[in-house]
């Protein structure tokens, strides 16, 4: 996979991000969300030993 790819996977995931709902439905979502943003970066680590976590996740927006 190639940079562009990862700019491209974390885009979609900072989308993907839940909005406003009711508190507990948007509190499930949002957790499962960031277990997903997570995993997704366990995946892409291990394709490439320089991954950069942090900088993934802020690109995902989970550090808003």
């Amino acid at each position: 996979m190639t940079r562009k790819d990862y700019i491209a996977i974390a885009a979609q995931l900072k989308e993907a991000c839940p909005v406003i709902e009711d508190g507990n439905t948007l509190h499930l979502r949002l957790a499962q969300w960031q277990k997903d943003v997570v995993a997704m970066a366990t995946i892409l680590a291990r394709d490439n030993p320089r991954f950069d976590h942090t900088r993934f996740y802020e690109a995902c927006g989970l550090n808003d």
